[in-house]
């Protein structure tokens, strides 16, 4: 295809798609097909392995705003759920839970409830 244009003719229309928009078409169609916890583990291969503050833990897991704390501790107060408590340093200095992303998709995924 090298950058030309193909006629791609579905039930109702018919689009124009160029080799970039086709091999997104074909990832997006493989994605549909992989299980969630696939999908972790590939995302989970491609970003640095770290401990998250609970800010990053509700934006970029939970999906939240991490302003939003009654969301946020619906999850990480339920018996379970992964953390790791780093304590303070220095005199008066509070201990703080943070959040390893791999451990907490997986208990995620554990504790999912059918609707």
């Amino acid at each position: 295809m090298n950058g030309t244009l193909k006629e791609v003719t579905t039930m109702d229309a018919t689009i124009e798609i160029d080799e970039t928009e086709a091999k997104e078409l074909l990832y997006r169609a493989a994605l549909a097909k992989m299980s969630t916890e696939q999908a972790d583990e590939i995302l989970n291969d491609m970003l640095p392995q770290r401990l998250m503050t609970q800010a990053e833990l509700a934006k970029e897991v939970l999906h939240v705003s991490p302003g939003n704390t009654r969301a946020i501790e619906g999850y990480i107060y339920q018996p379970g759920f992964p953390h790791v408590v780093q304590e303070g340093r220095g005199e008066g200095k509070r201990n703080t839970w943070k959040y390893y992303r791999p451990a907490v998709q997986k208990w995620l995924r554990e504790h999912q409830e059918e609707a």
